[in-house]
């Protein structure tokens, strides 16, 4: 393996508190894998410029899917509004020129103080809690901003997402006007089983043949394919995952070079299912009501079956039965890491999440929550419980991937500002270990020329 020069960091920490004049929104989507690091990037920015505060609707500052972030109470100079959509979508919205976002806004309410600033080991926390919507696209009942992105965080390079892009119905040729990269995301493989074949799960791995075998469209194998013991053949094994908006699954298929032919491409259909609470929502096959993870109201489910994910369109393209999945690899960790009800046997689900989803998937706690169990990937295992950076800083772990700050519009300071939260997450503070894995970029010693790319 050769040897490289270790990334510069391009951005003075300076430039955190450097020249926003007047009062800019800046919208900003993309990675849900990355949202803990952006958003107590954003956190350390504001505080930099005068405070830190915001509101949230979810369970927390760092793990929603919408936040609002401000350097004031009222009045702000300098305010993001965060929809965390996924990679691919995050990137479409901020270049076609023709999805716009319902961004959250604070204007019918007054966020508060974050209690927590961030550093290189805590996430940022506090502000006001909001009560989560009740729809994915935050149209009621707060105000909203319909609008385009201005910056949109991914876990897969530009030329990877255009894959998908250029698939949709509504996709123009334009690309960011900036591409910065800020981090490193691993990702890893987990399973979860039945309670007569969970025991059976420590220990298994995952590598391109078995990934390519087990998700390719319409498909489901056998956990004898995984153990080698002729008895498990009457064990399924359902494959699991995210929607094509997803940078967890364009990475997932270029990792594994999903196809074996070496081609890279991402746009290939893939068989995933979901998991339902009763067997008669799984016979109604809803892409909503009854999914573990997705139908909000659900009390302590338990999988009791599980069927294709149903047809649908998303963004201009369209997924066929069992192409789509979980539009937040936070649901995708709760479905995977639900305990099966008693009824179900020879069952086992699999699927692939960023290593801050899978810390909630393999500590899973609560009623009828079952901790998820970590596969390792072409001989090495990376556990996010326990981090060794070591293994992806020299190569031996692979299943990882760039992330990528791009930006694109008119906001006034929007090439600043871009790199005011580059330089938070790589500088001193380095907060982009709080989305890797205390993986940092500055550490790395390989590298790669794209997604799935051979290390160097």
């Amino acid at each position: 393996m050769k040897s490289i020069n270790k990334m510069a960091v391009v951005a003075a920490l300076a430039l955190s508190s450097a020249g926003v004049a007047s009062a800019t929104t800046y919208h900003v989507n993309g990675s849900t894998a990355y949202r803990v690091a952006d958003v107590s990037a954003e956190v350390a920015y504001c505080n930099a410029n005068g405070g830190a505060f915001a509101t949230f609707y979810g369970s927390s500052l760092t793990g929603a899917n919408y936040s609002v972030v401000q350097n004031a109470a009222t009045s702000p100079s300098i305010k993001f509004e965060n929809y965390f959509n996924g990679s691919v979508a995050g990137d479409e919205a901020l270049v076609d020129g023709v999805t716009q976002i319902h961004f959250p806004n604070a204007t019918d309410f007054a966020p508060t103080a974050v209690t927590t600033l961030p550093s290189s080991t805590t996430a940022a926390a506090g502000g006001t809690a909001k009560s989560a919507p009740t729809d994915n696209n935050l149209l009621t009942p707060y105000s909203t901003d319909t609008t385009f992105a201005d910056i949109a965080f991914s876990d897969v390079a530009f030329s990877t997402a255009q894959q998908i892009i250029a698939a949709s119905t509504d996709h123009t040729t334009a690309t960011p006007t900036g591409d910065i990269q800020v981090g490193i995301v691993p990702f890893v493989f987990v399973a979860n089983g039945s309670s007569d074949v969970y025991s059976k799960l420590t220990g298994l791995s995952m590598d391109p043949q078995k990934f390519t075998y087990a998700w390719s469209s319409g498909a489901s194998t056998t956990l004898s394919f995984f153990t080698g013991v002729n008895a498990d053949e009457a064990t399924t094994v359902y494959p699991m995952g995210r929607d094509v908006d997803s940078g967890t699954r364009a990475t997932a298929l270029a990792e594994t070079g999903y196809g074996l032919n070496g081609s890279g491409l991402i746009t290939e259909g893939v068989g995933q299912y979901f998991p339902y609470d009763t067997t008669a929502h799984q016979t109604a096959n809803s892409a909503t009501t009854g999914v573990i993870g997705v139908d909000t109201t659900l009390v302590n489910p338990t999988i009791a079956g599980l069927n294709v994910v149903p047809a649908e369109s998303i963004d201009g393209y369209t997924m066929p039965a069992g192409d789509g999945g979980y539009y937040s690899g936070g649901n995708l960790a709760t479905g995977i890491s639900t305990a099966f009800a008693g009824t179900v046997t020879n069952t086992v689900v699999m699927t692939y999440l960023g290593v801050s989803d899978a810390k909630s998937a393999l500590g899973a706690t609560g009623t009828n929550r079952q901790v998820a169990v970590l596969l390792s990937y072409d001989g090495s295992t990376f556990n996010p419980l326990s981090p060794n950076p070591v293994l992806i800083y020299e190569g031996q772990y692979t299943f990882w991937s760039y992330e990528h700050l791009f930006y694109k519009g008119s906001a006034t300071n929007l090439s600043t500002v871009a790199s005011g939260l580059e330089s938070w997450m790589n500088g001193t503070n380095q907060l982009d270990k709080l989305s890797s894995g205390n993986v940092t970029l500055a550490s790395m010693n390989v590298a790669r020329t794209g997604d799935g790319q051979n290390i160097q």
